[in-house]
């Protein structure tokens, strides 16, 4: 069975009618999708990279692209996240 546990985290901010708001973010890698990354798309060079860089378009750039691939939205239907 895999390991489908993730991590919540809520954020404050503002939104473009100036009124505070909060939702939640749900962000998940299961230990395989972690083991792929790191063979396919080789996420401990892309990590290395992001740490030794001082371009910083390339380090956004691999830093949206890991959030972007951990980040779903709790579904309304079921306990699960999509």
């Amino acid at each position: 069975m895999e390991d489908n546990t993730c991590s919540k985290k809520p954020l404050n901010n503002t939104d473009y009618n100036d009124q505070d708001v909060s939702d939640e973010f749900y962000f998940n890698y299961t230990k395989l999708e972690i083991m792929e990354k790191l063979n396919l798309d080789k996420l401990d060079e892309k990590i290395e990279r992001l740490t030794q860089t001082e371009n910083a378009k390339e380090a956004y750039e691999i830093f949206k692209g890991l959030v972007l691939d951990a980040y779903g939205e709790k579904s309304t239907r079921r306990k699960t996240i999509s």
